[in-house]
């Protein structure tokens, strides 16, 4: 008979405490909703594994799960710890947990009831040189309730989102094939609605050609990664978009993706549109799993680079110009002076600016308030014993400051660098199709390359052919 909470030997006894506290601490994190939190009881090279998809490997792909997961979700957890082992600088433990998941307000989920669920699973823990223990491997899966079908997990204390539904698995190669971009995304239920959004996607675009629009795509950032907030990544996207549409004129249509990814609220109600169409039940999806960089990324691509012979009225001749991006004729890339414009529009300051707008949006907005909330924070006469609770508050909010006023452009954004290499491959292509030594055009010509822009102004010569580092490619 299994024993909770036995070992190998009396000397190990002290080390279980240290680990158990540590769980503690790290349920405490993941009920609060705590990323960086949850995030520090986790080893740098830490593995998640799951049935049928890829093993998760290392704090960004962990980071990536939580990310996504507490922004839609808060949750209870009962944890039950069963035999444990200790091995020196390893330990591993049985352990079995119930999860109950409440839709955020205004988030993915909104509208939608508690989710309940169940799973078993092992932890293998990994002492650091301080004497602490570790996340190293995780091991879940589903436990049915008195014979009922088995519910999938959502990411507990010690564990994370599946990368795809536990029946279907991931894909990995490139979305335009012989176009150089390589991802893995997950195939089944969310390739399926993202193959909608293509197509949605496809038709906004040939309806702005029908009507001879110039069409420029907005690369922007869009998740929190780097200390921003998602939400306010969108409301910049809109206001960017705006205001470039107020200098340039009505000749032009934009494609801002913050309007088809699931952190805008436009985003969320197509991809749920495309759901219901595919008798998908939304809600219970992403209780399993999320989209990630890569299937975000799988889907721009498509829309970035696919084109036929003919786009709109014009004939593509030159079949090297097929998948040339031909579609568009400009890259707009999101920067530095394009963010302090939107925040300037709220105080003389950029300082004044950022904080007046997160002070009215924690005012004024649930959604904002939750995700800046902290567990146990107290103020005014109720904040006796809330120290820790309210540095943490100060903390995320002087990072929400870091952020907007040095660092929020695409240089922060992992999709955007993928974004340039894309622009910048659709140019070396649309090169590579017209070289002509005999008309001194040995590299190609540079007259039908797409335009760039950054920060406001047209990208130079040498930088729009320069390289970067990849995002979310492989």
């Amino acid at each position: 008979m299994e024993r909770e909470g036995t070992v190998n030997d009396a000397e190990a006894s002290q080390q279980v405490r240290i680990i158990d506290g540590m769980y503690a601490e790290a349920l405490k994190s993941f009920q609060a909703g705590d990323l960086d939190g949850v995030l520090g009881h986790w080893h740098e090279d830490g593995v998640y594994l799951w049935p049928a998809v890829p093993p998760a490997i290392g704090k960004q792909q962990i980071r990536a799960a939580y990310e996504g997961f507490f922004a839609a979700w808060t949750a209870a957890e009962t944890y039950h710890k069963h035999e444990i082992e200790v091995l020196g600088d390893l330990a591993y433990r049985r352990f079995s947990t119930e999860l109950t998941l409440t839709p955020k307000p205004n988030g993915a989920q909104s509208g939608n009831g508690d989710v309940r669920m169940r799973l078993n699973g092992i932890h293998v823990y990994k002492r650091a040189e301080d004497g602490s223990w570790l996340f190293k491997v995780v091991i879940a899966n589903n436990a049915p309730a008195d014979g009922a079908p088995a519910a999938n997990p959502a990411p507990a204390a010690g564990s994370r989102a599946p990368a795809t539904a536990p029946d279907d698995s991931a894909r990995t190669g490139e979305p335009v094939p012989g176009f150089p971009m390589r991802y893995a995304w997950q195939t089944g239920p969310w390739e399926a609605i993202f193959d909608k959004q293509i197509e949605l996607i496809r038709s906004d675009i040939r309806r702005a050609k029908a009507e001879d629009k110039l069409i420029v795509y907005l690369s922007c950032p869009i998740s929190a990664r780097g200390g921003g907030h998602a939400g306010t990544n969108v409301d910049v996207a809109k206001h960017v978009e705006r205001a470039l549409l107020d200098r340039w004129g009505e000749a032009f249509w934009i494609l801002n993706p913050a309007q088809y990814q699931l952190e805008s609220k436009a985003g969320t109600g197509l991809i749920n549109r495309h759901a219901k169409e595919l008798g998908i039940d939304l809600g219970k999806l992403l209780a399993m799993s999320r989209p990630q960089g890569g299937d975000y990324m799988r889907m721009w691509t498509t829309v970035l680079v696919e084109n036929g012979d003919r786009v709109g009225d014009r004939r593509i001749a030159n079949p090297e110009l097929l998948n040339s991006g031909q579609y568009f004729d400009a890259f707009y890339f999101v920067g530095p002076r394009d963010v302090q414009s939107f925040f300037l529009r709220e105080g003389n300051t950029l300082t004044a600016g950022i904080q007046a707008y997160f002070s009215r949006k924690y005012a004024n907005v649930p959604e904002f308030r939750d995700d800046f909330s902290v567990a146990g924070v107290a103020w005014g006469a109720a904040a006796a014993g809330t120290s820790q609770a309210r540095d943490e508050w100060e903390r995320r909010r002087i990072e929400f400051l870091r952020y907007y006023s040095v660092r929020a452009s695409v240089n922060y954004s992992l999709g955007s660098h993928d974004e340039w290499l894309i622009f910048r491959l659709l140019n070396q292509r649309r090169r590579e199709a017209s070289r002509d030594p005999a008309r001194f055009m040995a590299d190609g010509d540079v007259g039908e390359q797409i335009a760039g822009f950054f920060d406001g102004g047209q990208i130079d010569p040498a930088s729009s052919q320069a390289g970067i580092s990849r995002g979310y490619s492989l």
